[in-house]
C-alpha cells in the first residue's frame, strides 16, 4: 500500500502544462536591433499541452514589438508536436516568420528551423518533430510584414507544445524520505511474516 502512496506521490511532483499569455504574465522580450544578445525569458514546459500566447507588431506611433522567448525542456520530456496559430488583431499583417534555435539568447544557437511562416490568418507545425528533447530552445522572430505603416497592424499568436514524457530530475529530500519509508515498511512486512 505504502509502494502506492509513493508511486502516487512521485505523480503529483509532475510538471504541470504550462500556459503564459502575455496579457496576464507580462510582455515577451521585444530586442531593440537583431543583433541584441540579451537573454529571453525562458518558459519551463510541463507535460501536457502547453500554450504560449500574445499579441505583436507596429503600433501606429512606429514601435514594433517582437515577442521573443525561450522554452526549456526537462530531463525525461520530449515535445511531441509544436504549432502556432495566428489571426490579425488589427490593420493589415500578411508576414510572420520565426526563427528555432538551441540556447536562450536572441536569435544565437544552432538553427532547429529556419523560417517557421504560418498563414495570416492560419497555422504552421514545426518541422522535423521529435527533435525537441531536454534542453533550452529560442524562438524569435525573423521577419514582420504589414500594410500601411500610418496605422496599428497588430497579429495574435499563440504556440502550442505537445509535451510528453516522466521528468527524471534529482529528487528532493523529501521523496528520498517517502522511499526510504516505503522500503523500510516492505522490510517490516516480510519481517512480521516470517517470524
Amino acid at each position: 500500500m505504502k509502494i502506492l502512496w509513493s508511486v502516487i506521490a512521485a505523480l503529483a511532483l509532475q510538471a504541470a502544462p504550462l500556459t503564459y499569455t502575455e496579457t496576464s504574465n507580462g510582455d515577451l522580450y521585444s530586442p531593440p536591433t537583431p543583433s541584441d544578445p540579451q537573454a529571453l525569458t525562458v518558459l519551463t514546459l510541463g507535460s501536457g499541452l502547453n500554450t504560449v500566447s500574445g499579441t505583436l507588431g507596429r503600433s501606429a506611433a512606429g514601435i514594433i514589438d517582437f515577442d521573443s522567448f525561450a522554452f526549456s525542456v526537462p530531463a525525461g520530456l520530449t515535445v511531441n508536436s509544436a504549432s502556432v496559430q495566428t489571426s490579425v488583431a488589427s490593420g493589415t499583417v500578411v508576414s510572420i516568420q520565426w526563427r528555432v534555435r538551441t540556447g536562450s539568447t536572441y536569435d544565437s544557437g544552432t538553427l532547429i528551423q529556419n523560417s517557421l511562416s504560418p498563414a495570416i490568418p492560419g497555422s504552421a507545425a514545426f518541422t522535423g518533430l521529435p527533435f525537441i528533447g531536454p534542453g533550452t530552445y529560442s524562438v524569435s522572430e525573423l521577419s514582420l510584414g504589414f500594410g500601411s505603416a500610418q496605422i496599428e497592424n497588430l497579429a495574435n499568436y499563440t504556440f502550442t507544445f505537445d509535451v510528453s514524457g516522466v521528468e527524471t530530475g534529482a529528487p528532493e529530500p523529501a521523496t528520498f524520505g517517502l522511499a526510504a519509508a516505503a522500503l523500510a515498511g516492505l522490510f517490516a512486512v516480510r519481517q512480521r511474516r516470517r517470524g
